[in-house]
């Protein structure tokens, strides 16, 4: 299991980025070899580059299998795992809290808000609170760690 100082530094590295757009870096730091191509869906490159800058061992991005299949699955999840949505799209976003029974609050990468100059943005880093109901499951972030990249 990861320690608080960690999944910290995981929500300190998102929060970095929000209104941030993509999909580079994000395919890069994912471990996407030659990067991510402009119509790629990178919420779960996003998810995964931000627990390698927060000093996690993430395997490289292997686009067959929605890279769940390394992670364990969780009913509780802890702040910095990784949320998959119900839905066609198969949206991915990292876990940072519940509030009150109904309502979870995420860090997301492709998806809707505000960029960083402020105008509105169908694809980039923003906070999202939704339905608890929308999520499909719920990931444990990798537990081995590294020193974070500076």
């Amino acid at each position: 299991m990861i320690d608080a100082a960690v999944r910290q530094r995981i929500l300190e590295e998102a929060r970095a980025c929000l209104g941030l757009g993509g999909p580079e870096p994000w395919g890069t730091e994912a471990g996407v070899h030659g990067g991510a191509s402009p119509g790629t869906g990178w919420c779960g490159l996003f998810a995964r580059a931000v627990w390698r800058r927060a000093g996690l061992v993430v395997p490289d991005w292997i686009t067959s299998d929605a890279n769940t299949g390394r992670l364990r699955k969780t009913t509780d999840p802890q702040l910095g795992d990784l949320v998959c949505w119900r839905g066609k799209a198969g949206h991915q976003s990292l876990f940072v809290r519940f509030e009150g029974p109904s309502i979870i609050v995420t860090l997301d990468g492709n998806t809707i808000g505000k960029d960083r100059d402020g105008a509105d943005s169908f694809s980039c880093v923003a906070e999202r609170r939704r339905a608890r109901a929308e999520a499909l499951a719920y990931y444990s972030a990798p537990v081995e760690t590294c020193s974070p990249k500076a």
